[in-house]
C-alpha cells in the first residue's frame, strides 16, 4: 500500500499549499494532463483562477488518492530513516501524536530539498560554487480580482532573496521577510487586496542529491542523449540575482552571450533519479541529481510532475520484481512511459552545430548569442581578421571580439573594439535580457583574453562607477570579477579602493558587493580586506553567516 507523508496536511505541494496557480516552461506529458482537466472541471465549484485553483487541485488529488486506496499521513514531518546496511527499510516521521516508523520496500523523496535522501546519508551539494547560495526564493500571496483568483496586486516575480531551506531559523525568517515585502504592493483597496498567503515558500533550489549520473548544463546545451532516458525537461535559464557570483558557465551563458531567454530541452536519465550509495530510494523532486548550473532549468512544475509519475512507476516495478530501484529493468520502465506519452521519442537538438563560417554569418542576427557561444568553444579555426575586414558592422565586430576573447584568441582589430567599448563606457544596446552594459561585457572578455595587460583599463572603469549611473551593484560585482580574472597589482588596488569608498552595507545587494570584493581579493592573494566580513559573521541570515565564515576560513589558511 502507498503511504504519503506531508507536513502541510494536504497533497499537491507548491500547486496547493504553495498557491502556485500556473505553469511556466516544462513539458506537459503523462498523467498530469488528465489531472489538470479534472482540476479545471472542479473549478466550476471553487470558482475560476488565473491558472489552476489550489482548492480545486487539492480536492481533485484527494479523490485520486482515494481511488487507489493510498494512505495520507497528514501534517507528518519526515526527519530520518532506518537502514539495513545501505538499504532504507523505514521512514521516520513526527506528528502531533508522537514519532512514527513507516516500513517501506521503496521510499520516494518528494520533499523538494532532498530531506529524506540526506537523512539516509546520500551525498549532496547546494548552491553555487562561490558561496553556496541557492536560487532566489519567492512568497506567493493570493488576491481575488475581477472574479478570479490571482497573484499580486502589483505583479513581480517575487524574487525576495536567498534562503537555506535546510535551516529551520533561516526558513522562518524568510517567511516573515516574504510577508513584510507584501506591504510594498499597496495601497490596498476593497477591490484589490490579498485574501490568502501561501503556507509554503516558493523555494527554487535546495540540495542536489548526487546520483550515479550528475546532469550538467553542458549536457543540455550539447544535446546529450542517454540510453536510460525516462523523460525530458525544458526551460530557459530562469533565475534572478547577481550573475557575477554565479559559476563561470552561467555567467558566460547569460552575461557574455545574452542567452537568458533561450529555451533548452534535455533528456533525463534514470540514473539521475536515485541516490548513489543508498538503496531502496527514488528522487521525485527538484533535488534530483543535477549540478547548480542546470538547476534553474530542471525545476518547472510540469517537469516535477513528470518525475513523480516516473518515480511512481519505477517504485511499482521495484516492488513487483523484488529488486532495488537501482536494479530494475529500465527497458520495461521505458515501455510503460512510452505508452503514457512521457518518454521523449525525439533526441534533443545539439544547439547550432554548424561550420564556423556559418556561425560567423549569424553574428548580429536572431541567433547571435548562440553563435557567440559556439564560436567561443575551442573547436574550428575562425579567421577573425578576415571577418573583421569583410564585415563593416561594429556590433558584429563587438560580438566576434567577445567570442574570440572567451576562447583565448586576441585578434588585434577585434580587441580594439572591446577596448573602445570599455574606454567609452558604452552601455547599450545590450546583448540580451539579464546581460550587462557592453563596457562590462567587454571588460570581462578582455580579462579572459589579455590577463594583467587589461587590468589598468578595467580598474579605470571601476573608478568611474560613481559617475556612471547605469553601473549599479550587479555591474560592480561583474567588474570585480573581471579584475579577479585579469589579476595583477592594479586589480588589487582598484578593488581595495572601491571597497574603501563604499558606505556601510544596508541591503543584501550591498552585502553581496562586499562579499564579491573580498572573494576576488582573496583569489588574488590579498586578505587585507577580510575584516569587512566581521559584521556578517553574526548576520541573522544563515547563508550570509556561512559565506562569511567560509571566506574567513580561507583567510586563516593563508
Amino acid at each position: 500500500r502507498v503511504t504519503m507523508l506531508d507536513t502541510t496536511g494536504i497533497p499537491g505541494g507548491t500547486g496547493t499549499a504553495g498557491k502556485l496557480l500556473g505553469y511556466y516552461h516544462g513539458i506537459n506529458a503523462g498523467l498530469q494532463k488528465a489531472i489538470d482537466v479534472k482540476v479545471k472541471d472542479a473549478q466550476s465549484v471553487t470558482g475560476p483562477a488565473n491558472g489552476l485553483h489550489p482548492v480545486a487541485k487539492t480536492e481533485t488529488l484527494w479523490r485520486e488518492l482515494e481511488k487507489v486506496n493510498a494512505r495520507f499521513g497528514e501534517a507528518e514531518r519526515v526527519f530520518g530513516v532506518i537502514k539495513n546496511g545501505n538499504t532504507v527499510t523505514h521512514v521516520l516521521a513526527a506528528a502531533e501524536d508522537g514519532y512514527h516508523a513507516y516500513p517501506c520496500t521503496v521510499s520516494v523523496d518528494a520533499t523538494g530539498d532532498g530531506d529524506l535522501a540526506a537523512a539516509a546519508g546520500a551525498n549532496y551539494s547546494m548552491g553555487r560554487d562561490s558561496d553556496g547560495f541557492p536560487l532566489f526564493y519567492g512568497y506567493l500571496p493570493i488576491q481575488a480580482a475581477k472574479g478570479k483568483m490571482s497573484y499580486y496586486v502589483k505583479f513581480t516575480n517575487n524574487g525576495l532573496g536567498y534562503v537555506d531551506p535546510t535551516d529551520t531559523l533561516d526558513y522562518s525568517i524568510a517567511h516573515f521577510s516574504g510577508r513584510a515585502s507584501l506591504w510594498r504592493e499597496g495601497p490596498f483597496t476593497a477591490e484589490k487586496h490579498y485574501c490568502a498567503l501561501a503556507s509554503l515558500l516558493g523555494i527554487r533550489q535546495g540540495r542536489s542529491i548526487h546520483g550515479p549520473v550528475v546532469l550538467t548544463a553542458e549536457d543540455f546545451a550539447q544535446g546529450r542523449t542517454w540510453p536510460d532516458k525516462v523523460c525530458a525537461m525544458s526551460s530557459n535559464y530562469d533565475r534572478a540575482g547577481f550573475f557575477a557570483l554565479e559559476n563561470d558557465w552561467i555567467q558566460r551563458w547569460v552575461v557574455m552571450f545574452g542567452l537568458f531567454p533561450f529555451v533548452r530541452t534535455g533528456e533525463i536519465p534514470y540514473r539521475a533519479l536515485y541516490p548513489e550509495g543508498v538503496e531502496g530510494m527514488l528522487l521525485a523532486c527538484r533535488a534530483f541529481s543535477v549540478e547548480h548550473d542546470l538547476a534553474s532549468l530542471t525545476r518547472m512544475r510540469h517537469d516535477m510532475q513528470q518525475l513523480g509519475e516516473v518515480s511512481g512507476l519505477a517504485a511499482a516495478l521495484a516492488v513487483q520484481s523484488g529488486r532495488s530501484p537501482s536494479c530494475i529493468d529500465v527497458a520495461a520502465l521505458q515501455g510503460e512511459l512510452r505508452e503514457r506519452g512521457v518518454l521523449p521519442e525525439e533526441a534533443p537538438e545539439k544547439i547550432l552545430d554548424v561550420p564556423t563560417d556559418e556561425l560567423l554569418k549569424k553574428l548580429g542576427g536572431e541567433q547571435n548569442g548562440l553563435a557567440m557561444w559556439r564560436l567561443s568553444q575551442k573547436n574550428g579555426d575562425p579567421d577573425w581578421e578576415r571577418f573583421a575586414n569583410e564585415e563593416g558592422d561594429q556590433r558584429k565586430h563587438f560580438c566576434a571580439g567577445v567570442a574570440a576573447a572567451m576562447r583565448g584568441d586576441t585578434p588585434n582589430v577585434l580587441m580594439k573594439v572591446l577596448e573602445k567599448a570599455v574606454d567609452d563606457r558604452i552601455d547599450s544596446p545590450r546583448l540580451g535580457d539579464r546581460s550587462s552594459a557592453l563596457c562590462v561585457v567587454a571588460a570581462l572578455a578582455l580579462a579572459h583574453a589579455k590577463g594583467t595587460a587589461a587590468s589598468a583599463r578595467i580598474a579605470a572603469l571601476l573608478a568611474d562607477v560613481p559617475r556612471t549611473p547605469y553601473l549599479r551593484q550587479p555591474e560592480i560585482t561583474l567588474i570585480y570579477r573581471a579584475l579577479g580574472i585579469a589579476g595583477g597589482r592594479d586589480a588589487v588596488k582598484a578593488i581595495q579602493g572601491h571597497l574603501a569608498s563604499m558606505d556601510a552595507p544596508k541591503t543584501s545587494d550591498d552585502m553581496q558587493v562586499v562579499f564579491a570584493g573580498v572573494k576576488e581579493l582573496q583569489g588574488l592573494g590579498c586578505f587585507d580586506e577580510s575584516h569587512r566580513l566581521e559584521p556578517h559573521r553574526q548576520s541573522e541570515f544563515f547563508l550570509f553567516r556561512k559565506a562569511a565564515l567560509r571566506l574567513d576560513a580561507a583567510r586563516k589558511k593563508q
